[in-house]
């Protein structure tokens, strides 16, 4: 409050604390403790929580004699004014002219923003701001004697703060630009002092296509920082969601656990911020910085997820884009977005599927698939080389390469390998040797190689082939000019109906580029080639 014991004329501020309970505060002096006691008048005292049982309390204050500026103090839950400050307060503004009508909202660092209307620019008021920092420094982010957040024409008065919960406030006011009548207007005051929306907008965060799963790919709207080509920004960091769990296994591992927001810091490959919200605490782990070029209106990044959407479940994984300067001590945070990944293949299908029938039993090879996120394989038997697998022909589900049953009667059977996405490759059809009397399954009388399936193929096409005997077999792809580009098959199968599948890569497992392809099959008895179109 403002209190006149020092003599009429000489307004100081006070502060005094009253307990849940209805009783005055002890610990503190009796009839208040002394904030300001400096010359002449200080009066319109507001205040705000410094979270820590204390509080930072604003004023106007006339000690100059020639125009009210604004200060400052922080009084402790103690009762004790802040060493830290200085006696009779911070000064946040003092031009030579009038400053006056502070509000006050707090920093969420300890701090606080205050907001007023200033008269620097002649006889009708503007609006203008200042932080003043927890140790009782002025942000040196910010102007001397503060931002001006409104200098338009005529009046702007009776401003009003709020805190925009990421380090800096919103500020409206009465506007008197449009002639007599008073509008009303406001204006953002983001954290380091800048007006606006520094901060990133994260635009989409999307599935890559036509990859196994584990990725999305990340895009974000450039800060105007950069495309302003401002020093206080030269990159963006690009953090990763992490459940609790997961990050308590990467602090045991080694991982550095950073409090945030924690200014003064860059982040380190491997680091987790703990970001407490509410009743709990979230972890974002980081995963790369990339650097502002100040011409680009948009940024992208393939991004690693914490798992793939399958049937039943669909966790997303969340991101956060940081804009930054070079050390970390002025930082943006864009808000959270969130997206899932997906496995779009399905694996080859299993090469080289041989096998003999004899007395009722039969035994099953195949070459065991080389696929990263293999599960397992599947066995369907049926009575001709059409039937179609489903759960009622289902023989096996395994994870290792072969088989051994009793079928009794002679039958047809078709594998198909299955990842751990629960994609099902096609299926490889097979009429084990020395079978007969097989309804609708008569052997394929010649060697045959049926046109690729789609063509032209954008993600993946099917390479179906019969043969009429046991024979050395070997499917390759080459590109136009005939070099080899991958191989599919190379070994013995059984006489029946394949179908191979090429997932348009390359021996390396990078994507093939657009264009002309040939699918070359080799027997001894004779050699048949496709084209494959790779559109892209």
């Amino acid at each position: 409050w403002e209190d006149s014991r020092g003599g009429l004329g000489g307004d100081n501020i006070y502060a005094q604390h009253v307990l849940a309970s209805g009783a005055v505060d002890g610990a503190w002096p009796a009839d208040g403790r002394a904030l300001c006691t400096a010359a002449n008048i200080q009066h319109h005292s507001q205040l705000v929580s410094d979270d820590e049982g204390g509080a930072i309390v604003t004023w106007q204050d006339f000690r100059s004699g020639t125009g009210y500026d604004i200060y400052a103090q922080h009084v402790l839950a103690s009762g004790a004014v802040d060493p830290a400050w200085p006696a009779n307060g911070r000064a946040l503004s003092t031009t030579s002219t009038w400053e006056q009508f502070p509000e006050i909202v707090s920093d969420g660092a300890g701090g606080g923003i205050i907001t007023w209307e200033d008269l620097r620019s002649g006889s009708a008021p503007d609006i203008y701001a200042q932080h003043v920092l927890a140790s009782g420094a002025v942000d040196g982010a910010w102007p001397a004697n503060g931002r001006a957040l409104c200098s338009a024409s005529h009046s702007q008065q009776s401003s009003t703060i709020v805190s925009d919960d990421a380090g800096g406030a919103i500020v409206t006011w009465t506007d008197f630009r449009g002639g007599t009548d008073g509008d009303i207007y406001a204006q953002r005051v983001a954290r380091h002092g800048y007006l606006g929306t520094p901060e990133v907008e994260i635009a989409s965060v999307t599935d890559l296509p036509n990859d196994e799963g584990g990725r999305v790919k990340l895009s974000w709207n450039a800060s105007f920082l950069d495309l302003a080509q401002d020093a206080n920004l030269v990159a963006y960091d690009v953090l990763r969601s992490v459940p609790p769990n997961v990050a308590a296994g990467m602090a045991e591992r080694g991982s550095h656990v950073r409090a945030w927001p924690g200014d003064g810091f860059a982040l380190l490959p491997g680091d987790l911020v703990a970001h407490a919200a509410g009743a709990g605490v979230y972890y974002w782990e980081y995963l790369t910085s990339i650097s502002a070029v100040h011409y680009l209106s948009g940024y992208s990044y393939v991004a690693p997820t914490l798992a793939d959407s399958v049937a039943g479940s669909n966790p997303s994984t969340a991101f956060l884009v940081v804009a930054r300067n070079s050390s970390g001590s002025m930082f943006w945070l864009s808000r959270p977005d969130s997206g899932y990944s997906v496995d779009n293949l399905a694996p080859a299908a299993p090469a080289p599927f041989t096998g003999q029938y004899a007395n009722g039993a039969v035994q099953l090879q195949w070459g065991p698939s080389a696929e990263a996120d293999l599960a397992g394989y599947r066995l369907y038997r049926g009575t001709s080389a059409s039937f179609t697998p489903d759960p009622s022909n289902l023989v096996s589900t395994q994870a290792v390469a072969g088989y051994a049953g009793t079928p009794g009667a002679p039958c047809w059977y078709k594998l198909v390998a299955v990842d751990i996405h629960g994609n099902e490759s096609s299926a490889t059809t097979l009429l084990p040797t020395a079978t007969l009397g097989v309804d609708g399954g008569a052997l394929p009388r010649e060697t045959s190689f049926a046109p690729p399936s789609p063509n032209p193929a954008v993600a993946r096409t099917s390479l179906r082939y019969a043969l009429p005997r046991l024979a050395a077999v070997r499917l390759a792809i080459h590109d136009a000019a005939g070099r080899l580009v991958r191989e599919l098959a190379n070994g013995s199968r059984g006489p029946g109906e394949y179908a191979d599948e090429w997932d348009l890569r390359d021996a390396s497992g990078h994507a093939v580029g657009a264009g002309l392809y040939f699918a070359r099959l080799e027997t001894a008895q004779r050699t048949l080639v496709r084209r494959v179109t790779v559109a892209r």
